[in-house]
């Protein structure tokens, strides 16, 4: 039976697995080459494990429709540079970014979500958040990440912010060959900037 006729699920042209309306984001295929990705407007949720070890993707855009990221969900993503969340977001599930050693910065749209346990144990992300939103403080403080205000209101400041992200990293993220996964990882773990710190803008 093919994805078309399935009454239960469907993928996108990328390979990525949905249930049949597209509002749940189930897997996205790990051995896939493509280094960016946006998830399609009615996307809702992702699932536990969604892009877990998918170490080709460099950068991940969700539409102002989602609220849920499921635990586990980027997990082994050894690429992975910058994900972007909307305003909608509520809740990012345990060990969603446990080991992604790349990973340099998350830019979110609105307050805070609830976010689980064991996350950033390779990385030291920087949080890059509106003015006006809430919840923040509590976030630099439990993972001792640095969090910046955007400049301005309505996302301009995130946006030029996301750009220059994106064109830093279009080289792309090599490992050195022969290299075991865990001999990466404790190269680049990071060493932590100091707690709690919330300058208004690194510009």
């Amino acid at each position: 039976m093919t994805a078309t006729a399935n009454p239960n699920y469907t993928v996108d042209d990328c390979g990525v697995l949905f249930d049949k309306g597209k509002t749940k984001l189930i897997k996205y295929p790990c051995a896939a080459s493509h280094q960016s990705y946006t998830a399609p407007e009615t996307v809702k949720s992702v699932d536990d494990g969604a892009f877990a070890f998918a170490s080709a993707l460099q950068d991940i855009d969700f539409p102002a429709s989602l609220t849920t990221v499921g635990e586990s969900a980027f997990d082994w993503c050894l690429g992975l540079g910058y994900v972007c969340f909307p305003a909608t977001l509520r809740t990012i599930g345990a060990g969603a970014f446990t080991t992604c050693p790349s990973l340099e910065d998350l830019y979110f749209e609105g307050n805070a979500p609830t976010i689980g346990d064991n996350q950033f144990w390779y990385s030291s992300p920087v949080f890059h958040v509106q003015e006006n939103t809430t919840g923040w403080d509590a976030v630099a403080e439990r993972f001792d990440v640095e969090v910046v205000i955007g400049e301005g209101s309505g996302g301009e400041g995130l946006g030029e912010a996301r750009g220059e992200a994106a064109g830093g990293r279009r080289s792309g993220r090599s490992f050195p060959e022969g290299a075991e996964a865990e001999e990466v990882l404790l190269a680049r773990r990071p060493e932590r900037r100091g707690k709690g710190r919330v300058p208004r803008s690194r510009r």
